[in-house]
Protein backbone atom coordinates (compact mmCIF):
# COMPACT_ATOMS: atom_id res chain seq x y z
CA UNK A 1 0.00 0.00 0.00
CA UNK A 2 1.37 3.53 -1.20
CA UNK A 3 -0.14 6.21 0.79
CA UNK A 4 0.41 10.15 0.97
CA UNK A 5 -0.87 12.86 3.41
CA UNK A 6 -0.76 16.28 2.27
CA UNK A 7 -1.22 19.38 4.29
CA UNK A 8 -0.85 23.20 3.58
CA UNK A 9 -2.40 26.84 4.02
CA UNK A 10 -4.46 25.64 0.64
CA UNK A 11 -4.78 21.89 0.14
CA UNK A 12 -5.61 18.91 2.23
CA UNK A 13 -5.25 15.68 0.37
CA UNK A 14 -4.90 11.97 1.88
CA UNK A 15 -4.83 9.61 -1.20
CA UNK A 16 -4.64 5.67 -0.89
CA UNK A 17 -3.24 2.87 -3.36
CA UNK A 18 -3.97 -0.62 -3.19
CA UNK A 19 -1.66 -2.87 -4.00
CA UNK A 20 1.66 -0.89 -3.94
CA UNK A 21 2.75 0.42 -7.44
CA UNK A 22 0.76 3.01 -7.95
CA UNK A 23 3.33 5.32 -8.10
CA UNK A 24 4.61 3.91 -11.39
CA UNK A 25 1.42 5.89 -12.95
CA UNK A 26 2.80 9.14 -11.79
CA UNK A 27 6.54 8.59 -13.02
CA UNK A 28 4.52 7.42 -16.62
CA UNK A 29 2.35 10.76 -16.62
CA UNK A 30 5.65 12.63 -16.06
CA UNK A 31 8.33 14.79 -17.98
CA UNK A 32 11.66 16.27 -16.40
CA UNK A 33 11.21 19.74 -15.70
CA UNK A 34 13.22 22.54 -17.57
CA UNK A 35 13.92 24.88 -14.79
CA UNK A 36 12.27 25.03 -10.76
CA UNK A 37 8.65 26.77 -11.94
CA UNK A 38 5.33 25.61 -12.47
CA UNK A 39 5.24 25.30 -16.55
CA UNK A 40 2.85 27.56 -18.61
CA UNK A 41 -0.83 26.43 -18.51
CA UNK A 42 -0.43 25.85 -22.37
CA UNK A 43 2.15 23.03 -21.18
CA UNK A 44 0.15 21.41 -18.90
CA UNK A 45 -1.30 17.91 -19.51
CA UNK A 46 -4.69 17.74 -20.58
CA UNK A 47 -4.52 14.69 -22.32
CA UNK A 48 -7.49 12.76 -21.47
CA UNK A 49 -7.09 9.80 -24.00
CA UNK A 50 -3.18 9.50 -22.19
CA UNK A 51 -4.36 9.36 -18.87
CA UNK A 52 -7.14 6.82 -19.31
CA UNK A 53 -4.32 4.69 -21.27
CA UNK A 54 -1.90 4.80 -18.69
CA UNK A 55 -4.32 4.63 -15.47
CA UNK A 56 -5.44 1.72 -17.00
CA UNK A 57 -2.25 0.12 -16.95
CA UNK A 58 -2.13 0.57 -13.42
CA UNK A 59 -5.84 -0.77 -12.55
CA UNK A 60 -7.47 2.56 -12.15
CA UNK A 61 -10.64 2.96 -13.34
CA UNK A 62 -12.84 6.11 -14.91
CA UNK A 63 -16.85 6.05 -14.26
CA UNK A 64 -17.07 8.44 -17.60
CA UNK A 65 -14.81 6.94 -19.75
CA UNK A 66 -14.44 3.32 -21.18
CA UNK A 67 -11.83 1.34 -21.06
CA UNK A 68 -8.88 2.45 -23.71
CA UNK A 69 -7.49 -0.88 -25.26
Amino acid sequence: MNAKLTKSETAKWITFSVPGGHEGFFRDMSKPARELTLPPPEEILRDTAKNVTIGNKYGMRYPNHQPVQ
